[in-house]
């Protein structure tokens, strides 16, 4: 089956998938959520399967019914894993939800289709559309998303500073520009922190418009708790996959998701200084890509001193 236009899905190796199922924050999680939100006789939807984890666990947990959605070819795999363990009652359905109708409205959706800070996987009009395959009344899961956004001081991350060290006496310093027009990934600990960190957005897939599956932007103003260096402002999530569970992938917890950096410029920053963070993400469905613009502004005592503009769209510009 080929892929549909707009939709980027995981046509990924197995490997991608066994970092996902050794990732025992996000399973236990997921786990804890779903004995928590699955009543007996309940139909589920798994929508996004990939190895069918989240439905088995639905099943076990007294699902009656689960359909298993999934645009991969992962989704044969799948089948295989379901037969081999003995389970009954799931459905697999080899297809693209965005465009799938369900047999029946469902009680409870699942959805783990959520990529570094969110946003990586382009899968936000997937979550916008899960509400479609629900009963009046139904449960999304997760249920909120929340991102956040704190300034960090990483003395260890070189990926930016290497760029200013010659290389056989010649001075490639030109490409440092290229290096600070990237978001990165990476997994790093609280103490990195050198601020509090502040909400940017809550997304509720029940809630959602349709103008948050393609664009994602804000302002806010964090504070710095101490002077320079300043690496860049982090970026994570917290999901709320059920009343009592929250999955979050803040600095110092191991998930695979980690966390993601948005780069800044030197900013000959104070004590008690101020930076004004702006990020915009905007997603482009015809094409299944994305890109990041974010600006930082040191403030002191009100006034902008100094300014550093990135953008993913043309790093080498």
């Amino acid at each position: 089956m080929s892929q549909p236009s707009g939709v980027k899905g995981h046509f990924v190796g197995a490997d991608y998938h066994q970092r996902l199922l050794a990732d025992r924050v996000r399973v236990d999680a997921f786990r804890r959520a779903l004995e928590e939100l699955v009543q007996p006789g309940m139909v589920v939807a798994d929508v996004g399967t990939g190895t069918g984890l989240l439905a088995f666990l639905a099943r076990r947990a007294g699902a009656r019914k689960v359909y298993a959605i999934e645009l991969a070819p992962i989704i044969r795999a799948a089948r295989r894993v379901c037969a081999g363990n003995g389970f009954e009652g799931i459905e697999f359905l080899e297809a693209d939800s965005l465009l799938l109708t369900l047999p029946e409205p469902v009680d409870l959706v699942v959805c783990e289709c959520m990529g570094h800070f969110v946003v990586t996987d382009e899968m936000l009009p997937v979550l916008e559309d899960l509400r479609r395959h629900l009963k009046p009344g139904g449960v999304v899961c997760p249920r909120g998303i929340r991102l956040w956004l704190a300034p960090a001081r990483f003395p260890t991350f070189r990926s930016v500073a290497d760029w200013d060290d010659p290389v056989e006496g010649i001075d490639f310093s030109a490409l440092r520009r290229a290096a600070l027009n990237k978001a990165y990934i990476l997994n790093t600990y609280a103490e990195g922190l050198i601020g509090p960190p502040v909400l940017f957005r809550e997304i509720k897939p029940i809630e959602m418009s349709e103008r948050e599956t393609t664009t994602l932007d804000g302002t806010l103003a964090l504070e710095l708790r101490e002077a320079g260096p300043l690496t860049g402002v982090l970026g994570w999530f917290d999901a709320e996959l059920s009343p009592s569970v929250t999955l979050s992938t803040a600095p110092g917890i191991d998930t695979h998701w980690g966390q993601m950096l948005f780069p800044l410029e030197r900013l000959p920053m104070q004590r008690g200084d101020r930076l004004r963070f702006t990020l915009r993400l905007h997603f482009e469905p015809a094409t299944a890509t994305s890109s990041w613009q974010w600006r930082g502004d040191l403030l002191r005592q009100g006034e902008v001193v100094a300014s550093s503009v990135h953008s993913t769209e043309d790093p080498w510009g």
